[in-house]
């Protein structure tokens, strides 16, 4: 019996934000192919939908008696099984085009949940497009700051808003809003960090 396994993944910075998608590809137990695309610019959901729409184009001709379709999304995945209706505008016309796709494929496809853990490789190759991208982002934006120290901690003022925020580079952590709702969650550093970075750079 040949079996395809597809694991997908959709992201986004920030939700919405720019989106990329990794899709990861098996062949009867072997890896076949990696893809990572940026794919415009949406919501967390709008990119996993079209993750799951790239890893049915690329097997759709491919002959195989089942195919396993893996997701870290329970709310994909219960709509794509009938559990959930699709009401988000949106996601309809993508969910419409998947049908279609399944259409095409003779071989009966089975999308499943699994953990974020187990979802890695697609998950990294979708971020490795991502974080780059938005780290060049605030390095632009962290020339338009100035920065103080005070023993370990420093004080980085926008020159533009003259708003003050508190960077400590021992953790390190900001408490501005950017890098508790985004950069913490990626693992980037936001424009107050990249600054003060730059700052001990030139000191």
């Amino acid at each position: 019996m040949t079996k395809i396994l597809i694991r997908a993944d959709g992201s986004c910075i920030p939700n919405p934000g720019n989106m990329a998608i990794g899709v990861v590809i098996y062949r009867d137990g072997e890896l076949w192919k990696k893809i990572n695309e940026i794919v415009g610019t949406g919501t967390n959901n709008i990119a996993e939908y079209q993750a799951v729409i790239r890893g049915l184009e690329e097997i759709k001709n491919l002959p195989a008696d089942l195919v396993e379709f893996y997701c870290d999304s329970q709310l994909i995945v219960k709509q794509l099984n009938g559990q959930f209706k699709v009401k988000n505008k949106q996601l309809i016309p993508l969910y419409q085009r998947i049908k279609k796709l399944l259409e095409e494929i003779k071989a009966p496809v089975f999308f499943i949940w699994n953990r974020r853990e187990e979802n890695k490789l697609a998950d990294q190759l979708a971020r490795e497009l991502l974080i780059p991208q938005e780290q060049n982002k605030r390095a632009i934006a962290s020339t338009e700051l100035s920065v103080e120290q005070n023993g370990d901690i420093f004080l980085v003022k926008n020159n533009k808003n003259k708003k003050t925020y508190l960077v400590d580079l021992k953790v390190p952590e900001c408490n501005c809003y950017d890098f508790e709702k985004n950069c913490r969650k990626w693992n980037i550093d936001c424009k107050h960090i990249i600054a003060v970075r730059k700052y001990l750079q030139n000191k």
